[in-house]
């Protein structure tokens, strides 16, 4: 690995080997002086390596963009999630209502404690759905960078523009990925008070993938 292939966040000077330190998750950047986590940097190197698995990437070459496609579908987390969705929503919305399906009564004052409940399986099962069928676009051009989340032709559109003061990388989210307590990373580019994030249920690998693609496409040198 070449020591120019790792990439500052905030200023996007190369940061060589010497000023990294792996087991401690650190690097030091000479040019700017800031430090940043080993695991938030891009990676030129990744961009020229085959894409992760679930994600097809596609240069369009009217306009010099390019286009990566991820789809959510992970074992792991779904080996999590479905356990713990049918223990907390099936022992609560049976207990409040199904119960009351079998005795046939209603009982409006259980049936309004469980609201939340039913709104929180309702909640789940998009995130299911969204596991099982959701996908992030990120369309890249010289400068800019376009994502789309959704399921379909439903989503969510949001654009980001990179520049000097763009400060880019890999950071971690609250939501929990196992029962180990270990949380999951989107990216997040910052523009002064401009904050987007991305990618939260995308494996790591497959952000650094994208990182890569996007120091590359949008940050040329």
């Amino acid at each position: 690995m070449r020591a120019e292939s790792y990439i500052c966040p905030s200023c996007r000077s190369p940061i060589p080997l010497d000023d990294i330190n792996v087991s401690k998750d650190l690097a030091l950047c000479r040019n700017c002086g800031k430090k940043a986590p080993f695991s938030s940097l891009g990676n030129l190197d990744s961009a020229a390596a085959e894409p992760p698995k679930r994600v097809h990437i596609e240069t369009d070459f009217l306009d010099g963009s390019v286009k990566i496609t991820c789809r959510y579908l992970s074992l792991p987390f779904l080996l999590f999630f479905i356990p713990f969705m049918v223990f907390w929503s099936g022992f609560s919305i049976y207990n409040i209502y199904g119960r009351q399906l079998i005795k046939r009564s209603f009982d409006l004052e259980l049936s309004l404690f469980g609201l939340p409940f039913a709104l929180g399986t309702i909640a789940l099962l998009i995130v299911l759905a969204f596991v099982l069928r959701g996908k992030t676009i990120i369309v890249l051009r010289r400068g800019r960078g376009t994502v789309i989340t959704g399921i379909g032709g439903i989503g969510r559109k949001r654009e980001f523009i990179c520049n000097v003061g763009t400060i880019i990388g890999i950071e971690k989210t609250n939501i929990q990925m196992d029962e180990y307590g270990q949380t999951r990373n989107s990216i997040t580019v910052r523009n002064g008070k401009n904050v987007i994030r991305f990618g939260r249920f995308l494996p790591t690998p497959t952000l650094q993938y994208i990182l890569s693609q996007i120091h590359r496409q949008c940050f040329p040198r």
